[in-house]
Parts: C-alpha cells; structure tokens; sequence
C-alpha cells in the first residue's frame, strides 16, 4: 500500500478533531461514548435484519450522520442505499464519510420513490406529538406495496432525554403506527439490550466517569462479547431499545 492510501485510510474519521481544549481549560486528547457498547450492539442487531430480509432498495429516514448506512453498506453487497434527514450539518458530515452513498437533506414527504425497507431508528422519540401522525403517514407512503417497514425507538426503561419528547412501551408505539389503517402488518416486536445488567453497569461507570477515562483491550473485547451474547435480546422490563418489524400490504 504507498503512503498516500495510508493517509487516505485514516480519513475515514476526522482524527484530527479527537485532541481538544475545552471550554473549562482542561486537555482532552480522546472522545468516546459510555453508551457505545449498547449503541453498537443495537446497530449491529438492525444491519443483521436487513442483511437477512435482502432488500433491493433502502431509505434509512432521520439517517443523522449515516453511521448505520455506513455499517449496512459493508455487509449488503448491490443494496442501493439512500440516508435522509433534515439537518444539513448532519446530511453534509454523513456525506462525507460515506461519498459512495446517497444522501438527501429534506423533508420525508418531499420524497417521491418508494422502496422496497424503510427504515427509521430513534427518530419518532424526536417529533413533536401534533405531527408523529403525519410522518408516519409518509413513512408508510415511502414503503412500496409488500415493503417492509423498520421502526426503532427508545422505552421507558431509559431516562428520557431533554432532546426527546416521549420513550416507548409496545403499546404506545403501535398505537401511534395505526397499523390497521395503514395497511401494515407485524411480523416482529422486540426490545433490543438489557442495559440493566449489573457486571454491564459496574463495568462503565468504573471505566467512564467525570474524573477518569480507562479502555483496557482485553477488557473491552470481554464487554463487548457479553453485549452481544449476553445483553443483546431483552425482556419489556429491563429492555433499552424497542424494534418493530412491519410487512406493508401489497
């Protein structure tokens, strides 16, 4: 590989934005996510589907910054991906990161094609109650006849965030799908990560908190690997995340 691929390679991340001086003057030379351990494994569980339902076409709505178009992208040879979302900042930085896909800054309802999965992951939680009807009216416009539809939110179990307007128990959110109305069918409900797992709980609190942050390989592969085998599949009670599988009649 020559020195300019090299380089080239890095630039899949923006690395020179990781070391920062804060607003407070303290030195920071890393960022990371406490709750990346479970943010993947709900990513992981959500590309694992698509790959298994081999869709021809895909809409991922309220795409953000294209991280699961991205992680779909390496697993699903010929899908022909499309990311929408509504903020230009995130639309641009998606773009950039993923140049070989597509990816439209708008309003879901300015969307004409439809497609055989649609997806939409943590973005109901984030639409004010006077409109959550109308969107997923267009949702459902968007998914072609015998289409499937992906629909992916937040439950009770976490704390609610100042960003969201609800979280989710089963009921709520098929309530709000009117599923018989808009002709959709469940083909699946699950909830997606046990984040009330003690060894889970002790594990990033210790290693991430306000006065330090510690990441030990062998301990991290050992976090993941109980993640994913241990945590992925949850019960209504301690479950994270809610994931609801819908087959659009033809």
């Amino acid at each position: 590989m020559n020195k300019h691929q090299l380089q080239n390679d890095l630039y899949r991340l923006p690395y020179h934005y990781l070391p920062q001086i804060r607003d407070g003057g303290d030195f920071v030379r890393h960022q990371s996510l406490r709750w990346g351990f479970a943010y993947l494994c709900y990513l992981h569980h959500i590309a694992a589907i698509i790959a298994q339902e081999k869709p021809r076409t895909l809409l991922d709505a309220g795409c953000g910054d294209g991280r699961l178009i991205s992680l779909v992208s390496q697993h699903t040879a010929g899908l022909k991906l499309t990311g929408l979302d509504n903020n230009n900042r995130a639309v641009a930085m998606a773009q950039a990161l993923n140049p070989e896909q597509r990816f439209i800054c708008g309003a879901l309802a300015d969307v004409k094609e439809t497609f055989s999965f649609v997806s939409c992951i943590e973005v109901l939680e984030h639409i004010p109650d006077d409109r959550v009807a109308s969107f997923i009216s267009d949702l459902v416009a968007r998914t072609e006849p015998g289409g499937k539809l992906l629909i992916g939110v937040p439950t009770n179990n976490k704390p609610m965030s100042a960003k969201h307007h609800r979280h989710y128990d089963r009921a709520t959110l098929i309530e709000q799908l009117a599923t018989e109305s808009h002709g959709l069918q469940i083909d699946s409900c699950e909830f997606i990560f046990n984040g009330n797992d003690p060894l889970y709980r002790f594990y990033t609190k210790l290693s991430e908190n306000r006065f330090w942050f510690i990441s030990v390989r062998l301990f991290e592969n050992l976090m993941w690997k109980r993640v994913w085998t241990k945590l992925r599949y949850a019960e209504p009670c301690n479950g994270h995340h809610l994931l609801l599988r819908l087959s659009k009649s033809a």
